[in-house]
């Protein structure tokens, strides 16, 4: 069949023949008598409703953090009580708590002696040889562990006493502000106010730490 002949069947409603135009012997496959298998009016073929999407996935947990090796822990652990012995050692060996003048240099020996005239003079009690008593200092001088001629030095300094500033800056120089403070509390007299109040001057000038303080007063004020 030609084009134009199809076309004229068309047109004079004779369809016939015509698969899908409803003529005699046409079939619509799918079609029954109620429509059974078609959309409401437009003849299309119905299509399942499409799914809903899927919930996103829930958002991953943190990361568990890895263990570190157990040789790391032990070399760790080892490491930290090699550093805390050291800083000990060298807490002590910077402050310590137990003190013995005996050994060192003879201008060490002069510098301490000088710190020492210039904490008694700072009191307002003068020195015991000043009001004709026994000078206690000179029996305290014994926990210090010095020579025999420390006394003879700390009198020659209680007569000349040196600049308190340029004997404080040569025992912080030289390492020795622990020996400074406990050499001051040792000849210091305990029932002086103002001579309590120049050896916390001391402490916060020589900047030692409070656990040091607090060590050499236990030990030293007797």
């Amino acid at each position: 069949m030609t084009v134009a002949g199809f076309l004229s069947r068309l047109r004079t409603g004779d369809g016939a023949g015509i698969p899908g135009t409803g003529g005699p012997g046409t079939s619509i496959p799918g079609a029954g008598s109620s429509g059974a298998g078609m959309t409401g009016g437009g003849g299309f073929p119905t299509h399942p409703a499409a799914a809903p999407p899927a919930d996103p996935p829930p958002p991953a947990g943190r990361r568990q953090r890895a263990l570190p090796a157990p040789e790391t822990l032990l070399h760790e652990a080892v490491a930290q009580k090699l550093l805390h012995g050291w800083l000990q050692n060298r807490q002590q060996t910077l402050f310590p708590l137990s003190l013995s003048l005996r050994g060192l240099p003879e201008a060490q020996l002069a510098l301490l002696a000088g710190i020492m005239a210039v904490s008694m003079l700072a009191g307002l009690r003068p020195p015991d040889e000043e009001r004709g008593e026994s000078p206690g200092w000179v029996q305290r001088l014994a926990l210090l562990r010095g020579d025999e001629a420390l006394p003879a030095r700390i009198e020659a300094a209680l007569h000349q006493p040196p600049p308190l500033s340029q004997v404080l800056r040569e025992a912080q120089a030289a390492g020795l502000a622990a020996h400074a403070y406990v050499a001051a509390l040792v000849v210091s007299d305990p029932r002086d106010e103002a001579g309590r109040l120049f050896l916390d001057y001391l402490a916060a000038r020589l900047a030692l730490p409070p656990a040091m303080v607090r060590g050499a007063e236990r030990r030293y004020r007797r």
